[in-house]
């Protein structure tokens, strides 16, 4: 080979080599580059959910009578958060004579971004990624030992503003209307049915953006038997309370 075909043999062979490396550093740094992105965005979806786990210890604090008012920070980081009025529940305790039901509107208070929904509903906090969903929070209901207690919250949307989605951060208020207990019952001050005149109790979810999540979330929990009419607990003695609260968003 001449000096000339030896030098065109060298220059092509450091051409590919070359672009070789620079094919191999160019998929190293899109791949770490969307990695780091995915990891980026996912943290930022777990401050999101402790954020509502935040405003739903503020929920809890009213419910359990520790203060008339709470108010919290919310950063919406391009998301949305918006009061809704759609969630129900119907709460049935089952007596020797019947059956005492009362369904509730409970609401909920839920930032969306892209394909996840992270929602304060009824004491529990829940998100939901397109079909699959999970409570990381969980609500007010109990069943063990024959005894079952339940305490619904209900969220009544106040103000100018429902829903939102501006940069930054909004303040959200929650202050206590009133509280009731549904069950033992009373009418005009006299106790109808005691508490432990009960037989069992069933939570049905009516509507909720979230039902797969509550559905795995009663599925997993001791004492709680799917059924026809919803979720029931084998209990003798019931307590159901439920808590309305104002809740604001403020910009």
């Amino acid at each position: 080979m001449t000096a000339n075909g030896r030098a065109v043999s060298d220059m092509v062979g450091f051409v590919l080599s070359f672009s070789l490396i620079l094919l191999a550093v160019s998929a190293v740094y899109t791949g770490g580059f969307a990695a780091i992105a995915e990891e980026q965005q996912e943290e930022q979806i777990h401050n999101t959910e402790r954020a509502m786990s935040v405003l739903a210890e503020n929920f809890h604090d009213i419910e359990r009578g520790n203060a008339p008012t709470r108010a919290g920070e919310f950063r919406l980081s391009g998301g949305a958060l918006s009061l809704d009025r759609t969630a129900r529940f119907t709460v049935s305790v089952g007596l020797d004579n019947g059956t005492f039901a009362e369904t509730v509107r409970t609401g909920s208070l839920s930032y969306t971004k892209d394909e996840t929904e992270i929602s304060y509903e009824n004491g529990a906090v829940l998100r939901t990624n397109d079909d699959y969903g999970f409570v990381s929070r969980p609500p007010s209901v109990t069943c063990r030992d024959g005894k079952s207690i339940i305490s619904l919250v209900e969220i009544d949307p106040r103000g100018n503003v429902t829903s939102t989605s501006v940069d930054g951060s909004v303040l959200v208020t929650v202050a206590k209307q009133d509280s009731d207990i549904y069950y033992p019952r009373r009418e005009n001050g006299t106790v109808v049915n005691e508490a432990d005149m009960a037989q069992n109790v069933t939570i049905r979810v009516e509507e909720s953006r979230h039902e797969k999540a509550w559905e795995r979330w009663f599925a997993e929990r001791d004492g709680w038997k799917q059924t026809a009419a919803g979720y029931r607990c084998e209990a003798d003695t019931v307590f159901v309370r439920t808590t309305k609260v104002t809740v604001r968003i403020l910009p």
